[in-house]
């Protein structure tokens, strides 16, 4: 069983959470909860449990609070919140589960899912990963990079580009490091769109401040470390415009 804690100051909020959770997912165990920092952070020292179940705004104050005062324990969490941007964004550019409030049923049992998988394999590895949220900078912001073998903390303005083959997705540094990430290169696209990277074809995501030239010719794009990747041919006209 995962042993599990919900954090949250709502107590409607907490009942419902607890309703789906008994009902829907056999294998977790609610072994406590808390509506407070002070009582969350009690509670998890006391029932040492796998999940937490956190609501990032609490009455006096956030949930990262409870995480800061809890850094030398190991478990996995899952977040829940109402839509606030900057949250989102560090969680996603994290790899952190969260869960929009209301709750869906469904996006509930996919994030038990993963912690599952998560739990039977590497437990407490998520922590490093809760780390980089809370020191989450937008505006030099890092992305958590999560392999078979590791978990690498990339600074997004030191990717030159992205490259995808088949669910894998290959990221090139400037460093000259290649890291090979377990997820497809359209969730990358996603997330780094706003920071000046740009889709040149199905399989290449690119940072535009490393892009020197265009060749016509070739329908290639040339970047700073001396590479070069394909620009289709519906792309062009949306390259030229960036590029203005």
């Amino acid at each position: 069983m995962i042993r599990t804690v919900i954090v949250d100051d709502e107590q409607r909020s907490r009942k419902f959470l607890f309703n789906l959770l008994t009902r829907y997912c056999k294998d977790i165990e609610i072994v406590g909860q808390a509506e407070d920092i002070s009582g969350g952070v009690r509670v998890v020292r006391d029932t040492l449990p796998d999940l937490l179940f956190l609501d990032i705004q609490l009455r006096e104050g956030t949930s990262f609070e409870i995480l800061n005062q809890l850094a030398d324990m190991d478990f996995f969490v899952i977040f829940t919140t109402a839509y606030d941007e900057y949250a989102i964004k560090a969680f996603r550019f994290n790899a952190i589960d969260y869960l929009l409030k209301p709750i869906d049923l469904s996006e509930l049992k996919t994030s038990v899912a993963r912690v599952r998988e998560r739990w039977k394999n590497d437990r407490g590895h998520q922590t490093p990963a809760l780390q980089n949220l809370l020191a989450f900078n937008a505006h030099d912001p890092s992305i958590t990079v999560t392999s078979e073998d590791s978990i690498d903390f990339l600074r997004v303005f030191e990717i030159i580009r992205l490259e995808s083959s088949g669910g894998y997705t290959t990221f090139f540094m400037k460093d000259g490091r290649k890291i090979m990430a377990s997820k497809h290169l359209k969730i990358y696209d996603d997330i780094l769109r706003e920071y000046g990277f740009f889709r040149s074809h199905q399989s290449h995501l690119v940072n535009m401040q490393f892009v020197i030239r265009m060749d016509k010719q070739d329908a290639t794009l040339q970047l700073k470390d001396g590479s070069s990747v394909p620009l289709s041919r519906r792309k062009k006209d949306q390259f030229l415009q960036l590029r203005k």
